[in-house]
């Protein structure tokens, strides 16, 4: 049987024919497609690494370098033509399993348009990414060469070269040289190692403490349930970027970011001394506190050891800065360096409880900054048994209880300091007011002295005014 159709549905076309009017809303909508932007290349000035490991980076910027080498070179040089048997043997070469040809020289690489466009519109053509490509930052100074910087995110601990960056800029992590070590370093090991005044932990106490670590899997549960534990009543602030320090390296790195860490209040400090060292006692631009030197570093169950290490040992440095500049404030010179740590630290990783101290050196010349270093202090497996749980949280508590001593020290001599060059400046103010109105009160008391002759003439002349008159009286 023959179907027909009504003049309405002979003039609609074919779904598949007819296209979707803009008034028209669609029935299912389509999800957004994304696009994968890769990871952008951290900052690394590659020449001052002492070490390059084999990293992804590092490839990318062997790659980088060997395109710029080729922009200069002509056509025929770029792309060399083989002889025959060259053509043949390289051909068997790579059939049978050779290595990727495109990373030899003479290889001119080309970005597809697709990675060129996601590429413009991820970074614009004016930004300090693009710039940084024809610069090599070298701490302060810059050179002007476009082969040696490659540009993107900023460095952090995360990076396989972090490390290598300390280093290069005379910060060594404590695995770097374990025989160097502050002078006071026995001194901090016997107060961190001591006993607590209060009871050590129980049994049930160590079984609460391996449940809430057991069921963390992540940093935020071991911050709120088994950090506390280890630490006890004493108070800190968590994962806060110190936006306000000034940079300890360059521009191209991370702000420090620690998980735990604590300092004084902004009243510990007269107001004009903490704003005259801002850039080295002061993290935060509200200045809510000041010359912290305490921080801690956790990690969860898949965290990784040498992230913490790193972080630590950077976090450490700025802190240790902080300290120096006001130890050299009190002291009233302009470099004190007596190889002794004042700044301590601390990292939970898996279940082991290690402290720190760090501390600066002096530069090797004129033209370099100062250095720091962190050495390991005790090591716990608070996981083991109950008198390693005991021993870590009792040396976990003693050294924020003795870098907290030790910046109060600091403080109080800052501010002593502080108020006799107050004291100073106030009577040298006084003196030269004195000088200055010497010479007024000097004329003033010479002219005081003047009237009062006057006054004296004046009544000399009107006693023998009527003393005449009295004569004149009597001889009438």
């Amino acid at each position: 049987m023959r179907e027909t159709r009504g003049p309405q549905d002979s003039a609609l076309p074919s779904p598949r024919g007819r296209k979707r009017r803009p008034s028209e809303p669609l029935l299912h909508p389509q999800p957004k497609r994304q696009v994968l932007v890769s990871n952008p290349v951290p900052f690394i000035n590659w020449d001052r690494l002492p070490k390059i490991l084999l990293t992804k980076s590092a490839l990318r910027e062997l790659d980088r370098r060997n395109s710029l080498l080729q922009t200069g070179l002509s056509s025929a040089e770029q792309r060399p033509q083989p002889e025959q048997d060259q053509r043949t043997t390289l051909k068997r070469f790579a059939r049978g399993g050779g290595p990727d040809l495109t990373g030899l020289r003479g290889y001119t690489w080309r970005m597809s348009s697709s990675s060129r466009s996601r590429r413009s519109r991820k970074v614009p053509s004016g930004s300090p990414a693009n710039r940084r490509e024809s610069a090599n930052v070298v701490g302060d100074r810059q050179e002007s060469t476009n082969i040696t910087a490659s540009s993107g995110r900023k460095s952090s601990a995360y990076d396989g070269h972090f490390r290598e960056i300390l280093v290069a800029n005379n910060i060594w992590r404590h695995d770097k040289d374990r025989k160097v070590k502050p002078d006071n370093l026995a001194e901090i090991q016997k107060a961190v190692r001591q006993q607590r005044a209060s009871p050590p932990a129980d049994e049930d106490e160590w079984e609460r403490w391996r449940t809430s670590h057991d069921n963390a899997s992540i940093e935020a549960d071991l911050m709120t349930h088994a950090i506390p534990m280890i630490m006890g009543s004493r108070k800190w602030k968590t994962n806060r970027v110190m936006n306000n320090y000034s940079p300890l390296i360059s521009d191209s790195m991370v702000a420090p970011r620690p998980d735990m860490y604590s300092g004084s209040g902004s009243d510990a400090l007269p107001a004009p001394l903490a704003s005259q060292l801002s850039g080295s006692i002061e993290p935060f631009k509200d200045r809510s506190m000041i010359t912290p030197n305490w921080f801690g570093e956790v990690k969860g169950r898949d965290g990784s050891e040498n992230v913490a290490f790193n972080q630590s040992c950077y976090d450490a440095a700025y802190g240790a800065r902080g300290l120096h500049e006001l130890r050299v404030y009190a002291a009233g010179s302009q470099a004190q360096y007596d190889n002794k740590a004042y700044t301590g630290s601390m990292t939970y990783t898996g279940s082991v409880i290690r402290t720190f101290v760090s501390w600066p050196v002096p530069p090797s010349d004129s033209t370099t900054a100062p250095g720091y270093r962190t050495a390991l202090v005790t090591t716990h497996e608070v996981a083991d048994s109950l008198e390693q749980y005991n021993a870590g949280r009792a040396a976990a508590r003693n050294m924020f209880d003795w870098a907290e001593s030790t910046r109060d020290v600091v403080h109080t001599a800052a501010t002593a300091t502080f108020l006799q060059q107050q004291r100073e400046r106030v009577r040298e103010a006084d003196e030269v007011k004195q000088r200055l109105e010497g010479p007024y009160r000097k004329r003033s008391r010479a002219s005081g002295n003047a009237i009062d002759r006057l006054e004296e003439v004046s009544e000399d002349d009107g006693d023998s005014s009527d003393a005449g008159t009295d004569e004149l009286a009597l001889s009438q």
